[in-house]
């Protein structure tokens, strides 16, 4: 795995998200990723105008919600040079039909078939798909089928607590979490081929930015 592939990512699940953007002109970050699966159309405009006062030049990676439109994609890839991009499963996209060929499907309760009739590949969610290796063999087995016959275009990195919880929003116990306790949390990893690892790796953790820089640290030395 190569260093310049695991981003720093600022993740909008929580208010916090305001205060990455000054963390990462601190540290010195010029390239993250940028997960939006949290902000509704009407609350974009304030990411956008503290990106565009922050030093961040390049954002290569971003995770993007049903409600998109075709300027938000090209102000993107225009200004900071996205590339790749995901959706969760259900979210058509049909103003932004061209880019359909940069846009992956991410294993949130599995794959489906359909998806795969607009977009190229999957998004791997490791943390995702070691909630069901652990718990909903199943779903597990078919997510395998789709990763081992689609382009693996883009990954998440989340945390593995060893203690599962409800999860009130997916209506499901689970073990993933998009918060990391300890590093431990993502010895998990060690369980998937570095062939599902693609050339662009997400953390996506709410944990600050500094943390994330010791996390991509360890993750590169698992796999070295």
């Amino acid at each position: 795995m190569e260093e310049g592939s695991i981003l720093p990512t600022i993740v909008t699940t929580k208010k916090s998200w305001r205060k990455k953007f000054k963390e990462a002109d601190r540290l010195g970050l010029r390239k993250i990723a940028l997960f939006l699966t949290f902000l509704k159309k009407d609350e974009r405009p304030e990411l956008y105008s503290l990106l565009t006062k922050s030093k961040i030049e390049e954002i290569p990676f971003v995770h993007i919600r049903g409600d998109f439109d075709l300027k938000e994609m090209d102000f993107l890839a225009k200004e900071y040079g996205a590339r790749i991009f995901n959706t969760h499963p259900g979210e058509p996209h049909p103003n932004i039909r061209r880019y359909y060929p940069k846009i992956f499907v991410e294993n949130i309760f599995g794959f489906k078939k359909k998806e795969f009739n607009r977009y190229p590949g999957v998004c791997i969610d490791f943390s995702h798909l070691e909630n069901d290796r652990r718990m909903y063999p199943k779903r597990y087995k078919l997510a395998l089928e789709f990763i081992n016959s689609h382009k693996i275009g883009c990954n998440h990195i989340g945390a593995i607590w060893k203690k599962m919880s409800f999860n009130k929003s997916a209506d499901e116990y689970r073990c993933d979490s998009h918060f990391l306790k300890k590093l431990s949390d993502l010895d998990y990893l060690k369980n998937y081929p570095e062939r599902y690892f693609s050339d662009y790796v997400a953390i996506e953790l709410e944990n600050n930015l500094i943390t994330q820089l010791k996390i991509k640290e360890y993750i590169l030395k698992m796999f070295s």
